[in-house]
């Protein structure tokens, strides 16, 4: 939220739908003006008609808009490996992602409360006659939306790219895309069914569709018993024997969001542990620098069984070949780490310095040999109940540009889950230590680079 709050075009892109509709109300001001026939009732009248009649698809292009608010900060958190972070510090898949949607709907919720407002300034009939099923359709595709965005997010690698080019594939998600698909199912069948079967797929994959159905469906349901009390109510049908009732639409959005969200749950995991898939060709092998006799007895006592016990981290005959390159970045390093102790690699670029680095902090799988970290195999490490146990400061900066050097201290705290206590007495170890005092209330995108360092360090 605070990312949020301290990111200004975001507060645009959350009241986006709500301009969109207000747009609309503008342009039919215009066009009614332009042809009036001079009665201002009659006109309002055919106004209020006209919004209610179109307001489903320009509710529609603005939530494709607007929603790439819902994976800036989980793709920022990717792209800078601060995902990768949060995992060892003991942040999982279920309370990384549970998080930002609890955030994100409060983010939908205020949009929600905007058009609920909007309806009856307006006096949109069709929809504030109906506010308990308009604000559970509303509500529900929040949920979904903000689910599918997790899940589609995976097809960007920028968030900034991301932001910039969702909004225009949503809306041929959202609006092209039934539409054509539909037809292609009737053209490919020829028979009713098909359209059906068409429509059904689309309904119960793509929320944007359940929306404006389930909006339009509203609209029906008002004009029906107020125009046509005495005649059955048309319906707008998903298939022969199933309706768009503000209940079906309202499930199946629900539906929609559980199951996006156990996908991009199950991603995330695979993801988070992929330092365990071990295995691949050995690629070719890289000019050798010549190996001191040190190394090599250091190597020798690190391979002797007798001395398993001693190290905290140990690399045994540890490769690493990219299938990219078809070259090993790693060939064959073995070291250990004992209690207590300082240890570095030195070597020119491209060594395999931090490739190695990267296995041993469960951010690369490894090709082949032998890999631990605080005593197991990376293997075996359970992350989420150890990860705490290991220090990370890559050669990167990993911060929240957003938060300030006091923000950034209480998230890491409370990720490795001290309490208010130890965390005001590390805090203040660190500021002091690191010379940050001056800085606690400075935002992380304003530090130099060596307080950005001293930041990440901490």
């Amino acid at each position: 939220m605070l990312v949020f709050y301290r990111e200004p075009r975001q507060y645009f892109m959350i009241i986006s739908p709500f301009i969109m509709v207000l747009s609309l109300i503008i342009l039919l001001a215009t066009i009614v003006s332009a042809f009036s026939s001079g009665n201002k009732e009659l006109d309002k009248q055919i106004i209020r008609v006209a919004t209610a009649y179109f307001f489903p698809v320009f509710l529609l292009y603005g939530f494709c808009v607007s929603s790439g608010i819902y994976m800036i900060v989980s793709l920022f958190d990717k792209e800078n490996k601060m995902r990768k972070y949060m995992f060892l510090s003991g942040v999982g898949p279920f309370a990384y992602y549970g998080g930002l949607f609890c955030a994100d709907l409060l983010l939908f919720l205020i949009t929600e409360f905007c058009f609920i407002i909007f309806t009856l300034v307006f006096k949109l009939q069709a929809y504030s006659s109906q506010m308990g099923g308009f604000i559970l359709i509303l509500s529900s595709f929040g949920m979904a939306l903000i689910a599918f965005t997790y899940l589609f997010q995976h097809w960007f690698k920028n968030s900034e790219s991301a932001f910039r080019f969702i909004g225009y594939i949503y809306l041929a998600f959202g609006l092209l895309l039934p539409f054509a698909f539909i037809l292609f199912f009737g053209i490919v069948t020829r028979t009713v069914w098909g359209l059906y079967l068409g429509n059904a797929i689309i309904y119960f994959i793509n929320p944007f569709y359940v929306l404006m159905e389930g909006v339009q469906n509203l609209m029906i349901i008002y004009i029906e018993k107020k125009y046509f009390p005495n005649q059955p109510i048309e319906y707008v049908h998903i298939t022969k024997n199933l309706v768009a009732t503000v209940a079906t639409s309202t499930l199946t959005m629900i539906g929609q969001a559980f199951f996006y969200m156990g996908l991009v749950i199950l991603k995330d995991h695979k993801d988070c542990n992929a330092f365990k898939k071990t295995g691949g060709n050995d690629g070719r092998m890289q000019p050798q620098l010549q190996v001191y006799t040190d190394v090599i007895e250091h190597e020798k006592e690190v391979k002797n069984p007798a001395n398993n016990g001693n190290y905290y981290i140990k690399a045994v005959d540890l490769k690493k070949t990219y299938a990219s390159t078809g070259l090993q970045a790693v060939c064959g390093n073995t070291f250990g780490i004992k209690k207590g102790e300082i240890f570095g690699l030195l070597g020119p670029n491209g060594a395999g310095k931090s490739t190695t680095f990267s296995m041993l902090t469960l951010d690369e799988a490894k090709t082949a040999g032998e890999c631990m970290v605080i005593q197991k195999r990376v293997e075996d490490v359970d992350v989420l109940a150890e990860g705490s146990y290991i220090g990370l400061c890559p050669q990167y900066n990993t911060l929240w540009d957003q938060l300030t050097v006091d923000e950034s201290l209480n998230l890491v705290a409370r990720m490795k889950g001290l309490n208010n206590a130890d965390r005001d007495r590390n805090k203040q170890l660190i500021l002091e230590t690191l010379e940050l005092t001056d800085f606690v209330d400075t935002a992380a995108k304003n530090l130099s680079g060596g307080n950005k360092r001293k930041l990440c360090c901490a």
